[in-house]
């Protein structure tokens, strides 16, 4: 049994990479030009889809931690932004690569949040890891742009939403995240949109813009069920695959391709991320167990 709970966590967890790949791939293929309009049209068919599972546990979205909300939503719309921009603008590969270095920053971004100390591994492998992008974003050629910052800077806001998360889950019900990220976010995204709108015809909605929220929220829904059942530093570890779907979607459909350079950083950059994962569910793991052997003392 316990094997079987272990491959269905597995199984979700590769799910959600490669629905995290293939929901790219219709950002990067929508014919729409203003990232402000697909932004705005993915958090309003979000906010369609997930309306009835709102109504049927209404009675769990109470809060008294708007204001928490508010900045948290912020990232999270600067996020989404920053993710389409950089989908748009790189090759598919080394947009979800740079995207995907969420896992670098958890330490730092805890440390300026909480002041909780990274361990010297950590440290290590973060100082590794930025030398990987540097190989990456390679200052002499023309990947060193606008859009590269853009990917690397979910990397960072993704690690600051998961630092904020991990506190917000202690009071707060999942119904009510999820519910006060999709609305508060859905609502400023329509303030960039006063100032630029694109309009969209039907089939563009429905061809391009509904599967971006369908596999986004397939995705969402995989990850979450992936964590619930599988260790959290096999599932983390795991979620790397998007890059691969990613790469070789993009070979597939854009005839992208790979240097020795890229795939040098990208690989150091995939195993930082990977061992940092690891490191982070010990410690965890360690304080947990520190605090339990504290409990048993009086």
């Amino acid at each position: 049994m316990f094997l079987d709970e272990r491959r269905k966590g597995i199984l979700f967890a590769v799910l959600s990479s490669f629905f995290f790949a293939v929901r790219s791939c219709f950002i990067k293929s929508a014919p729409i030009e203003k990232v402000e309009t697909l932004m705005f049209f993915r958090f309003l068919l979000d906010l369609i889809f997930l309306a009835p599972f709102f109504l049927k546990y209404r009675h769990r979205l109470k809060t008294k931690k708007l204001s928490v909300y508010l900045v948290r939503s912020m990232a999270v719309a600067l996020s989404i932004y920053c993710s389409i921009y950089g989908i748009k603008h790189l090759a598919l590969g080394d947009a979800i690569l740079l995207q995907y270095t969420l896992p670098l920053f958890i330490p730092l971004m805890s440390w300026i949040c909480y002041r909780k100390k990274a361990s010297k591994r950590s440290i290590y492998l973060l100082f590794l890891g930025f030398i990987s992008l540097f190989f990456l974003l390679k200052p002499s050629l023309d990947i060193l742009h606008i859009a590269s910052f853009a990917s690397l800077s979910v990397g960072v806001l993704g690690a600051f939403m998961a630092v904020t998360l991990h506190q917000l889950t202690k009071t707060e019900h999942v119904v009510a995240l999820l519910f006060y990220g999709t609305v508060i976010s859905g609502m400023l995204s329509v303030i960039p949109c006063m100032h630029s709108w694109e309009p969209v015809s039907f089939s563009v909605l429905f061809i391009y813009i509904a599967p971006i929220s369908i596999f986004g929220l397939i995705q969402q829904y995989a990850v979450t069920r992936a964590y619930a059942i599988a260790a959290p530093h096999v599932v983390g570890s795991l979620l790397y695959l998007c890059i691969l779907f990613s790469t070789v979607l993009g070979w597939l459909f854009w005839n992208e391709s790979l240097d020795a350079m890229k795939i040098l950083s990208g690989l150091l950059l995939i195993g930082c991320g990977v061992m940092m994962v690891r490191e982070n569910s010990i410690h965890k793991s360690s304080a947990k167990e520190s605090a339990d052997t504290a409990a048993d003392f009086p």
